[in-house]
């Protein structure tokens, strides 16, 4: 139990009932909570603390449904809801549709929440969320996310939606795909080549040249070099 003494009135910002940081306060609603100078409950739960901006509870069984439900708020002037939840090991990707009651004003944006597993403890899930407006650097969220969201003014969002479109096409095509490079690279036995089919996706993606030789292609020579996927080697 939190003593009295323990709790000090702060502004803080409530974002789907997690309390966020004051970098937020300017991309979402304001309030007032109670809260601990350096750990508190969310309300919301009673198995929940936070550290550092991070929420920490029992696991649920459903994370994806547990997010889902989550992300539903409605108040007086706003209704909000999530339209998709895009789920990956350590982090998720929220289409978030907001709208106004008053003016019926529409607009989705992007919710990321760092996911953390921990073991040997009762609190194991552990959870931060994120607008886009705050420019995030986890940078993985799916096209199908970034295809419903709204224009959105904020410059840290848009930077944010453009590193995601850069890792998608930089995204490696699968194991057997043939690709081919605007230029030959060059390696160290003196060959020159451009043609590769996919062997492996290890972080220096493993390619063989159509005479058989295999190669390791850096992450950075792909993501800074013009090439293409042509299909399946056969």
């Amino acid at each position: 139990m939190l003593n009295e003494q323990d709790l000090t009135v702060v502004p803080q910002v409530c974002l789907f009932g997690v309390y966020c940081s004051d970098v937020y306060q300017t991309t979402f609603r304001k309030r007032r909570c109670q809260i601990p100078t350096y750990r508190y409950f969310d309300p919301t739960f009673d198995d929940k603390e936070s550290v550092m901006g991070w929420v920490f509870k029992q696991k649920p069984e459903n994370v994806k449904e547990y997010l889902w439900n989550h992300a539903e708020h409605e108040d007086e002037k706003y209704r909000i809801r999530a339209l998709d939840v895009a789920l990956k090991l350590d982090a998720a990707y929220i289409a978030v549709e907001e709208v106004d009651k008053s003016t019926q004003f529409r607009r989705v944006y992007a919710v990321v929440v760092l996911i953390r597993y921990e073991r040997g403890d009762d609190l194991d899930f552990g959870t931060k969320w994120m607008s886009e407006n705050a420019g995030p650097a986890s940078s993985g969220c799916p096209e199908r996310i970034l295809d419903q969201l709204t224009d959105s003014e904020n410059e840290n969002a848009n930077e944010w939606r453009m590193r995601c479109r850069h890792t998608l096409a930089c995204r490696m095509p699968p194991v057997g795909t043939r690709v081919i490079f605007d230029r030959s690279i060059s390696f160290q036995d003196g060959s020159d080549v451009c043609e590769f089919t996919i062997v492996s996706h290890a972080r220096k993606k493993i390619a063989k040249s159509p005479d058989g030789r295999l190669y390791r292609i850096n992450r950075s020579y792909w993501e800074n070099n013009t090439w293409r996927a042509v299909g399946a080697s056969i």
